[in-house]
């Protein structure tokens, strides 16, 4: 009986071999258009993630952060 192996939608359309990435050219990872993709080392995709967003959460908790800390300095 033949093993089954999963391959992902986006390296099977590229062919990608072993060791090669496939990156979305435009972000969208759902986006598996042959013109969207594309060959990519690895250092070239992480330069093609998302930076993270900084919510107005994040910067309040920072601010409430910062005040107990300066209150403990007085």
């Amino acid at each position: 009986m033949a093993e089954h192996k999963h391959v992902y939608m986006h390296r099977y359309i590229m062919t990608a071999k072993a060791g090669q990435e496939v990156d979305h050219i435009n972000g969208n990872k759902l986006d598996n258009r042959k013109e969207n993709l594309r060959l990519a080392s690895h250092s070239q995709n992480c330069k093609n993630q998302a930076k993270p967003k900084t919510t107005r959460q994040d910067i309040k908790a920072l601010q409430k952060i910062k005040r107990a800390i300066t209150g403990l300095h007085k």
